[in-house]
């Protein structure tokens, strides 16, 4: 790695439209007399890039980071981010000798798995789910926000950027899969309303598709399937839905390299509540003390024409 960082010629040409430096976990850099951070701690994959000729390295840690290559200090910087997270040194210095624009993946988070299909045959996934506290917790889709807060399975917590999240502290299992981690988004959500989303990215130790196909499998129970009955395969993208029943359903999307596409190797899975509560709409109290106070009474035809002239004036 260091034969590299010997020869600075190797690195692009500095100027001094933008810089970076490091702090603590926080990496800063300049774009167009703009100050950018990227929270090194939560580094998710890193790839080179070239745009328009120009060399960038490429961060994403829930937001996407261009930085310029040539930035003062780059040559600086760029050795030491090396040597914490082990970016491919060798097809960086390659990718950015390049004569056309191109991108590679340098480097990505190693995750550990956190899904799992599960032996026998439970058919209650479009009951609910079922969480592995002590003691076990089977838990309806009808569950609102307010009292999923209080069975004390999981905790509220805002992201770095004020989004406000729930996360199941607890192994959840639905149908036959069995998840760790399961989110609600809650910001802005009807507490007394029942959960209409939850969600979550599973990997496989592999950072390959193979979550995705696992999903796919077991949903599809290994048969043949035509992708366009479910949603779409393509290079760069997969999505598929499938329902359980009692509108109550799931989608998995995987997104592969391609020319405006990252590869993080997660499959994002979501499952849905679509179901109806009319009877949130009711309020008895209110309907009881409905009455007619006046009566307007309209003369003719014409004054109704006349009124309705008025109005698109």
């Amino acid at each position: 790695m260091l034969n590299f960082f010997k020869n600075s010629s190797n690195f692009p040409k500095e100027n001094d439209k933008n810089r970076i430096w490091l702090d603590g976990d926080r990496l800063h850099y300049l774009d167009h007399g703009n100050e950018e951070e990227v929270n090194l701690s939560q580094l998710r994959y890193a790839y080179v890039q070239l745009l328009a000729g120009d060399p960038y390295l490429f961060l994403f840690d829930d937001h996407q980071h261009y930085i310029p290559a040539r930035s003062q200090g780059f040559s600086k910087v760029y050795p030491k981010l090396s040597e914490q997270f082990g970016f491919d040194d060798a097809l960086f210095f390659h990718t950015i000798k390049q004569k056309q624009d191109c991108k590679a993946k340098i480097w990505i988070q190693q995750q550990t798995r956190n899904y799992n299909i599960l032996p026998g045959d439970f058919e209650d996934d479009h009951i609910g789910f079922e969480v592995y506290a002590e003691p076990t917790q089977f838990i309806s889709w009808d569950i609102s926000y307010a009292d999923i807060e209080k069975l004390g399975i999981g905790h509220q917590y805002a992201s770095e950027y004020g989004t406000l999240y729930f996360k199941i502290d607890y192994p959840v299992r639905i149908g036959n899969l069995w998840l760790k981690e399961l989110e609600i988004y809650c910001d802005d959500i009807p507490p007394h309303v029942p959960i209409q989303e939850y969600f979550i990215t599973i990997y496989d130790e592999s950072n390959t598709d193979k979550s995705y196909k696992d999903l796919r499998d077991l949903w599809l129970d290994g048969e043949d399937y035509d992708a366009e009955d479910y949603g779409y395969e393509r290079e760069d993208q997969c999505y598929l839905s499938f329902d359980f029943g009692d509108h109550i359903s799931s989608s998995i999307c995987y997104t592969y390299d391609d020319e405006s596409n990252y590869d993080d190797g997660g499959t994002s899975l979501h499952f849905y509540n679509q179901r109806d509560y009319p009877a949130l709409l009711e309020n008895p109290a209110y309907d009881q003390l409905i009455e007619v106070t006046e009566l307007v009474k309209l003369k003719t035809s014409g004054t109704l024409r006349r009124i309705s002239a008025k109005m698109l004036l």
